[in-house]
């Protein structure tokens, strides 16, 4: 999600600001799923579209993921890859 504040989210702030000044925001980024429906967040952004509840989804951005190895190099070697974080959409992708 760092990548996401940093060149989606954060660079728009200030005209956020600008437009909504009276608005309050407490950022939290982290790689869990809050519960919007048991009021952890008002507002979450999400690498996925939501498949359940009754959430009203806007997209932000279009994000490609390419995948590359050394030549020679196994595909199944992975540097840097969580494994807790197998649920995430681009890491299902990866492991496919």
């Amino acid at each position: 999600m760092d990548f996401i504040n940093r060149t989606i989210l954060f660079p728009r702030l200030h005209d956020f600001h600008t437009n909504y000044p009276e608005i309050k925001l407490n950022l939290h980024s982290s790689n869990a799923n809050l519960s919007l429906a048991f009021g952890e967040a008002d507002v979450a952004i999400r690498l996925a579209r939501p498949t359940s509840g009754r959430l009203h989804a806007k997209k932000l951005s279009d994000l490609k993921y390419s995948f590359f190895c050394p030549e020679g190099g196994k595909a199944t070697e992975w540097i840097g890859r969580e494994e807790k974080l197998e649920w995430l959409p681009e890491l299902k992708m990866a492991n496919d």
